[in-house]
């Protein structure tokens, strides 16, 4: 085991290591999921979107808690009825801008624009592995490629992490679209270290709209221009 680093759990097949002197801690997982939701684009009601309307549920599973449910037409899901968009429908994240109207795809965390992780519903309730809204650090161990995100969406029970789209695409490979087996996944290990911030206020959810232009946390350093450093959400500055 590297210097720095103490057994905390283990969840699922994955081991978790707590990192000395924080409250952060990281783990190596060899499977991982790639989550569309919070884009505008995700799911459309002829099935073209970037994920398969059966991985939402839709239209005769639950649904309800991926896809955002019509006002005006309860029972059904809400179509976007304007703008560049126009026709998906609007898809949800845990993490949102509870200042927004539900139906308004701003107010959820873009997954083509802001990288994020998913964590299982039993990991999210396990004291100390963090909030929505918490900063993460992805790394390809062996490889150059690593990429910040949030802590964004919830998803059941199984082995953490899932990716959004914008993390895979940017730093490993282009996302494919499965039919009705749940998201599209990635075999190849991958390293996630999550930095729980639960005693500091939180002025705001960690969204591309509410990110700041201030530096990261961390400071990237060049490599071959394939770093993707997005920025810093205010709620970790």
């Amino acid at each position: 085991m590297p210097p720095g680093l103490t057994f905390w759990f283990d969840y699922e097949g994955a081991k978790i290591h707590q990192i000395a002197g924080s409250s952060a801690y990281t783990s190596l997982s060899s499977h991982v999921a790639i989550d569309a939701d919070g884009s505008p684009r995700a799911y459309h009601p002829a099935d073209t979107g970037l994920d398969h309307l059966a991985n939402a549920g839709y239209p005769n599973k639950g649904w309800r808690s991926v896809l955002v449910e019509d006002p005006a037409k309860p029972g059904t899901a809400y179509v976007q009825p304007t703008g560049p968009n126009k026709g998906y429908f609007v898809c949800k994240t845990t993490l949102a801008d509870e200042t927004m109207p539900v139906t308004d795809p701003r107010k959820y965390v873009n997954s083509e624009e802001m990288p994020y992780i998913v964590f299982p519903s039993t990991f999210y309730a396990i004291k100390g592995t963090g909030d929505w809204g918490d900063l993460a650090m992805v790394r390809r161990p062996g490889t150059a490629f690593e990429s910040f995100a949030v802590v964004a969406d919830k998803a059941p029970a199984a082995r953490p992490w899932a990716r959004c789209r914008s993390n895979w695409r940017r730093r490993w490979a282009a996302t494919t679209r499965t039919h009705g087996t749940g998201q599209a996944h990635r075999r190849g290990r991958s390293n996630t270290s999550s930095f729980p911030a639960q005693d500091r206020p939180r002025p705001g959810p960690a969204t591309a709209a509410t990110c700041s232009n201030k530096p990261a946390l961390f400071s990237p350093r060049s490599a071959a221009g394939r770093r993707y450093s997005p920025p810093c959400p205010r709620a970790h500055l």
